[in-house]
């Protein structure tokens, strides 16, 4: 599972790389390996996240997490600024 502790968090534009302000409230995404999981990141700092680390089925666990983490930290979906999905 990433560390969705984000210490940095860039996102890669063509060739290009550029910091992205930690003011933003993300949904962040990771579904490039067989696990599955996501987090709700507030300024840089985790405060809901879910994992699915054996045999995941993508598909049918995502739409649940988002549900379980959106209720978790207290948002709705249009407060989110972005979502961050995993490159792989």
């Amino acid at each position: 599972m990433k560390n969705f502790q984000i210490c940095k968090i860039y996102c890669t534009f063509a060739d290009s790389t550029r910091h992205v302000p930690f003011n933003m409230t993300l949904l962040n995404i990771e579904t490039s390996t067989s696990s599955c999981s996501a987090a709700i990141t507030i300024d840089g700092v985790a405060v809901a996240s879910r994992a699915n680390l054996v045999n995941a089925n993508h598909a049918s666990e995502l739409p649940v997490f988002v549900d379980q983490l959106l209720e978790e930290a207290k948002i709705n979906a249009w407060q989110l600024d972005a979502v961050a999905l995993s490159q792989g």
